[in-house]
């Protein structure tokens, strides 16, 4: 699948954590905005290289924005209001 290039399931109440995306070479959009995952960013979004558009807001993430995220040329990275991280 790695020609899958958008996932867009914001406002699904989705459960459980952020999987290991790294093998969506093509990603270029990622939207899981409004729904209740928890546990940290997996740092493998940072390494996506066409990933130019990441919504996490309004869920339960916690831990620190890996900072190949935070500092990603390019990216539009929402990740607030509605997580408790801690920022990089």
């Amino acid at each position: 699948m790695t020609a899958l290039n958008s996932i867009l399931l914001g406002n699904n109440s989705l459960t459980g954590t952020i999987p290991d995306l790294s093998s969506l070479k093509g990603l270029e959009i990622l939207h899981l905005e409004n729904n209740r995952l928890g546990g940290m960013i997996h740092p493998s979004l940072g390494n996506l290289r066409n990933l130019r558009e990441l919504f996490l807001q309004n869920n339960n993430l916690t831990g620190q924005v890996p900072s190949n995220l935070a500092q990603k040329p390019g990216l539009t990275l929402r990740y607030t209001p509605g997580n408790p991280f801690l920022h990089p």
